[in-house]
C-alpha cells in the first residue's frame, strides 16, 4: 500500500502491518488479555500538542474506522465524548497498546501529544483503561490549519492546550478555542507586536528553561491582574482587541491583548530573580528595580498607584526578595526559608514536558479565565489582608 507524507517512514524492525481484516482479531472475549498482533496498515503522524483524541479520531480514519471501534482494541473505557469536545486518557498499559496500534514508541508519541505525559497519565491499571472525562484538564483549540495541511493532516486537528490558547509563529496565528464566536483562531497580521513577544518569549525560556516558564506564568498574571482592573488597563490593550474585533472586556482576548507587555516583564522579573539567587539583590538594588519596573508599567499605560504597585510586590514578597519579608515582619520573627517560599526553584535540566499550564506555573493567588472572579476577590488585600 503506497504511504502519504502523513504516514510517515516506515519502522525498522516495528510491529507487523495488519490488513483489515487482521484487526477483526482485536475483539477478544478476554477483554484483560489485549494483545494487537502489530500496527494498522496506515500510519499516522501526530502533530506537535496535539490531543490524544484528536490523533486517534484521525488514526481511525485514515484505515476507515470508526473512533469508538478503534478504542476498544486499546482496553476498557466508556465512549462519552467526540474529540473536539474533551480530551482522552490513558493508563500506561493502554499508552503501550496504542504504541503497538500506531507502530510508535511511546517515547516518540510523547514528544507530540501533551497528554501522554506521565503527570497526565491515569494510575488505575495493570489492565490497559482509558478514560474520555468531562471535567477537562486542558482546552482543545483547533490546530493551525496551514501546519495541518503541511503534514498532510486530513479533516479539524485539535491542539491540547494547559491555558487554553497557542500561537502558531510560523503563520502568525494566535488559536484558542473561539468556536462559539464562529471561528478558533486570530490572524495576527494587524498586531506584529504579539507575534515578536512571542518570539522573544521563546527565547527567553530556552535561555532560562523551567524558570523562564515559570516567570512567564507570573508576569501573565501580574498582567492580568491590571486587565481586570478596568481603570488600571492600559488603553493599548483595548485597541489591539479591537483591531482583530474582540471586545476588550472579553476574557477570550485578555491573553492576546497584554501578551508583549507580559513578556516585557518576564524579562523585569528574571532580572530580579536571578540577581537574588546569585546574592547581588541589596536593599538598593531591589529598591532601584521596584522603581523601575513601576515605571515601565506606567509607560505601557498601568495607572499608577496600589493597583500598580500591589501585584509586584506581592511576587517580591512570595519570592522573598526584600530583605526581610512582610510576613516575618508582622510577626517579629527572621526570616524562615519555608516562609513565603514562591515557586520551588526548579532545576535549569528539569524536562520540558515537566511544564503545566501558566494557572499552574504561577505563584500568585489569582487566575484569568473561568476563575476570573478570584481576582476581584482578592482586591481587599489593599486594605492590609494577604492571600
Amino acid at each position: 500500500m503506497p504511504r502519504t507524507q502523513e504516514q510517515g517512514p516506515a519502522l525498522d524492525d516495528g510491529p507487523a502491518v495488519l490488513d483489515s481484516g487482521a484487526f477483526e482479531a482485536w475483539e477478544l472475549d478476554d477483554r484483560a488479555a489485549w494483545r494487537p498482533a502489530g500496527a494498522l496498515p496506515i500510519k499516522v503522524r501526530a502533530l506537535g500538542g496535539e490531543s490524544n483524541g484528536s490523533y486517534l479520531d484521525r488514526l481511525a480514519r485514515g484505515n476507515g474506522l470508526a473512533l469508538d471501534r478503534l478504542l476498544r482494541g486499546l482496553g476498557e473505557g466508556a465512549f462519552a465524548s467526540e474529540p473536539d469536545a474533551a480530551e482522552i486518557y490513558f493508563n500506561p498499559a493502554a499508552a503501550q497498546l496504542l504504541s503497538v496500534v500506531c507502530g510508535r514508541p511511546v517515547e516518540h508519541l510523547r514528544r507530540a501529544l501533551p497528554s501522554l505525559a506521565p503527570q497526565r497519565m491515569l494510575t488505575q491499571g495493570p489492565d490497559p483503561v482509558w478514560q474520555w472525562p468531562w471535567r477537562r484538564a486542558c482546552t482543545l483549540v483547533p490546530a493551525c490549519q496551514l501546519c495541518a495541511a503541511r503534514h498532510g493532516a486530513q479533516g479539524p486537528v485539535w491542539l491540547a492546550s494547559s491555558d487554553g490558547w497557542q500561537v502558531c509563529a510560523r503563520h502568525g496565528q494566535w488559536l484558542d478555542d473561539g468556536r462559539r464566536a464562529g471561528r478558533g483562531f486570530v490572524d495576527l497580521g494587524p498586531l506584529p507586536q504579539v507575534l515578536a513577544a512571542h518570539r522573544e518569549r521563546i527565547v527567553l525560556q530556552r535561555r532560562l528553561g523551567p524558570l523562564g516558564r515559570a516567570l512567564f506564568a507570573d508576569a501573565f498574571h501580574i498582567a492580568a491582574y491590571w486587565w481586570t482592573r478596568r481603570e488600571s488597563t492600559p488603553r493599548v490593550w483595548g485597541v489591539r482587541a479591537r483591531a482583530v474585533r474582540i471586545a476588550p472586556t472579553d476574557v477570550r482576548g485578555a491573553a492576546l491583548s497584554f501578551y508583549p507587555e507580559a513578556v516585557a516583564l518576564t524579562r523585569a522579573l528574571a532580572q530580579a530573580e536571578l540577581a537574588h539567587r546569585r546574592g547581588t539583590l541589596t536593599a538598593e538594588r531591589y529598591q532601584s528595580w521596584q522603581e523601575r519596573t513601576q515605571a515601565l508599567a506606567a509607560g505601557w499605560g498601568v495607572r499608577r498607584g496600589p493597583a500598580l504597585a500591589d501585584p509586584l510586590r506581592r511576587w517580591a514578597l512570595r519570592h522573598r526578595l526584600t530583605p526581610v519579608t512582610a510576613c516575618d515582619a508582622r510577626g517579629g520573627r527572621a526570616p524562615r526559608a519555608d516562609r513565603c517560599a514562591g515557586h520551588q526553584h526548579p532545576a535549569t535540566g528539569a524536562p520540558a514536558e515537566a511544564s503545566c499550564g501558566l494557572a499552574q506555573e504561577t505563584c500568585l493567588p489569582w487566575r484569568l479565565g473561568s476563575a476570573v472572579s478570584v481576582v476581584a476577590a482578592v482586591h481587599g488585600h489593599h486594605a492590609g489582608q494577604r492571600p
